[in-house]
């Protein structure tokens, strides 16, 4: 299996106000902006983006788990460090190869207290292995082209595990009987139609799911107990 990378990574925020054709988000704010292979303009572009802040330049090529990567590091118009370049990965060694020791120098940590294993490096911690080659990461890139902070990707991303949590349940629950309708959740609630009543439903499908079938009379308690504790829920807040 082959891995392709040429890269600049830094602050998620400081690459999407220089690059306004798409910056990957990865985790610990940064972001990824894929490059052709190193040639005048990349340089140039890695000179411009430094003037505002510290930018790592990442290479990598394997095939077969052998190859090699190259990493340099540029701040204020400049390389200030690099380029490192080595074929020997020696497992004990994690931090001295080139992009972990340029994310180390970006400021990216392992978490202690993740208890993740020792041997679990920067170049993982970071999401450099989620794509493998230039046509991933231009597609990511152009993914989170909307999004002009990280925060507000994040914000993005979250909506969508939401709405996909949703669409599971709603997919989970669909044949799953209930004997109250929509009018008649409506009128034991006290609630106009909207999403409450669509909750109050996948509540009493739920409820079916763990009790077996339920009476009219069981569903209505149950359901008024709902309410009452989501409305009071909703009053602390």
């Amino acid at each position: 299996m082959s891995y392709q990378l040429n890269a600049a990574v830094g602050p998620f925020d400081l690459l999407r106000g220089e690059e306004q054709s798409g910056v990957v988000p990865l985790r610990h704010r940064m972001g990824l902006v894929p490059l052709p292979r190193l040639s005048a303009p990349a340089e140039e572009r890695l000179r411009d983006w430094s003037l505002t802040g510290t930018i790592g330049q990442v290479e990598a090529d394997f095939f077969g788990g052998d190859g090699w990567q190259t990493a340099s590091l540029w701040r204020g118009g400049q390389r200030v460090w690099g380029p490192s370049h080595t074929a020997e990965f020696p497992a004990g060694r994690r931090a001295g190869w080139p992009i972990n020791a340029v994310l180390a120098r970006l400021g990216v940590v392992l978490d202690p207290r993740d208890g993740r294993p020792e041997h679990h490096d920067l170049f993982a911690e970071v999401g450099l292995g989620a794509e493998r080659d230039l046509e991933g990461w231009s597609r990511r890139a152009a993914e989170a082209r909307e999004h002009a902070t990280y925060d507000a990707w994040q914000a993005g991303q979250a909506a969508a595990e939401r709405a996909a949590a949703e669409r599971a349940e709603y997919a989970r629950l669909a044949d799953v009987p209930v004997p109250l309708g929509g009018a008649e959740v409506m009128e034991v609630l006290g609630i106009p139609p909207g999403r409450q009543v669509g909750a109050a439903i996948r509540f009493l499908q739920n409820l079916h799911v763990e009790r077996g079938e339920l009476s009219r009379a069981d569903a209505i308690a149950a359901l008024r107990s709902w309410g009452a504790e989501a409305s009071g829920s909703t009053t602390d807040r």
